[in-house]
């Protein structure tokens, strides 16, 4: 037979409290990110389907997501898609190329 475990009402406390701090700094996360997609999306100075420079990289922009954003890159290799989070845009430069410059010119 096992033995009967009583816990006294201060450390139900402290277990409830540590279950609610661990849950919150695992949600930080996720609702920052979310939240940087959800403003992101928002912005409409960046659609999908734009071509801009991503830290001087030409790419475009293939999805816009409430995670994370995809950028399409043409790298001589193929065509390869980087997928960035989208509360680590800030930390990117990004450009937007309004008028394509067309050869001869």
């Amino acid at each position: 037979m096992l033995p009967e475990i009583t816990l006294g009402t201060g450390a139900i406390a402290w277990i409830t409290a540590l279950i609610t701090i661990a849950i919150g700094l695992a949600a930080k996360d996720l609702v920052t990110t979310f939240v940087s997609g959800l403003l992101f999306y928002l912005n409409k100075d960046f659609n999908e389907g734009d071509i801009i420079f991503l830290n001087e990289e030409q790419c475009i922009i293939i999805k816009i997501g409430i995670r994370q954003t995809v950028f399409g890159f043409d790298n001589g290799r193929g065509e390869t898609w980087r997928y960035v989070y989208n509360d680590r845009i800030k930390y990117l430069t990004l450009e937007k190329v309004i008028k394509a410059k067309t050869e001869g010119k």
